[in-house]
């Protein structure tokens, strides 16, 4: 299971999501983004599946048989964990009670799940 980890480059897939959140920042773009996205319900997931296929389709491993069994129920979890906070209002009330930080572990999760699939 070690091994299946050494791969990963987290911290490049973190410094990317700081770049883009800070480059929409600063060039004033922020807020038409979130609007944006607030505004259709079911737009960030399908960006998100989308960013995931994309990063999962330009890794260096397009092979499922290259990854690790618990790099698939990782990646997989987050995705279910997704469907489901954007479909069922229990879920989002769940996480909106524990806010922040239930965001911000999702958001982790979901930055490891990305760093998987770019491997």
């Amino acid at each position: 299971m070690k091994n299946s980890f050494q791969r990963l480059n987290i911290f490049v897939a973190f410094a990317l999501m700081v770049f883009t959140v800070t480059g929409l920042t600063q060039l004033g773009l922020m807020l038409q983004v979130v609007e944006l996205l607030t505004r259709y319900k079911f737009l960030p997931l399908g960006a998100t599946y989308g960013a995931y296929m994309t990063i999962f389709a330009a890794s260096g491993t397009r092979d499922p048989r290259y990854y690790h069994p618990v790099e698939w129920f990782a990646v997989s979890g987050v995705l279910v964990f997704m469907t489901l906070h954007a479909f069922l209002a229990e879920v989002q009330n769940l996480v909106a009670s524990y806010d922040p930080w239930a965001s911000a572990v999702i958001m982790v999760f979901m930055v490891v799940a990305g760093a998987i699939l770019a491997r």
